[in-house]
């Protein structure tokens, strides 16, 4: 036969009375701990008691390359926090009712700033090459009729098809190599139709050569 024994070790009824009076007359930051908080941007920041300690007996480099002396610690820049914007005016679309800044990133020297904007109300693909008001250089990307009125951004190429017509959504740049995605537009049974993906490029280097060599057919979906 098992036996089970429980003991009850509990206080006496007035004891719990008076423990609920104390919890219900005291404010409750009497329980609450303090909260101290601590974060790292640019310099330390501590709520007091808290202190921030750190040695190096050696010379170092800060992130930018700049020396710095021993003890003094290295911090990440605000910027990789979440920085205001920096708001540029792309020179030549002021006004414009409707204007699609497509990509934006650097030229080969990794500094030189390049945007690549389709200016709709004109049907004009734009590549601006440094600071403002920079270099602009412009290609037709027109509503061509015997495309079924289908916008055509490699019009001027030399890689130009009859049987398609290429409309750029969204790009990147990257060290001077530009990436357009574009919606491609076939004959279908009933007309022309968007129904295709494709990708055509530029370097920033063959803008100094003829214009029918800018843009280039790159990729294709099938």
């Amino acid at each position: 036969m098992v036996t089970e024994r429980y003991v009850c070790n509990a206080w006496p009824g007035y004891l719990h009375v008076l423990a609920l009076l104390l919890a219900w007359l005291l404010p409750s930051t009497a329980f609450a701990q303090t909260v101290r908080t601590f974060r790292f941007d640019n310099e330390p920041h501590l709520d007091a008691p808290l202190e921030f300690h750190f040695s190096r007996s050696a010379p170092s480099l800060a992130l930018d390359g700049s020396p710095l002396g021993p003890d003094i610690p290295r911090f990440r820049d605000t910027t990789l926090l979440s920085p205001l914007p920096a708001v540029t005016k792309v020179p030549g679309t002021v006004g414009e009712p409707a204007v699609n800044i497509l990509g934006a990133g650097v030229a080969a020297d990794g500094t030189t700033p390049v945007w690549v904007v389709a200016v709709l109300s004109k049907a004009k693909l734009q590549v601006h090459v440094g600071n403002l008001p920079g270099t602009v250089y412009e290609v037709s990307m027109p509503y061509v009729w015997t495309k079924g009125n289908q916008m055509d951004a490699l019009f001027e190429s030399v890689d130009a098809q009859p049987g398609e017509a290429w409309r750029p959504v969204s790009g990147t740049i990257c060290h001077g190599l530009i990436i357009l995605q574009c919606n491609v537009a076939v004959p279908g049974p009933s007309g022309w139709v968007s129904n295709r993906v494709g990708f055509m490029v530029c370097t920033i280097a063959d803008l100094a050569g003829p214009k029918n060599r800018w843009w280039r057919r790159h990729a294709l979906s099938d």
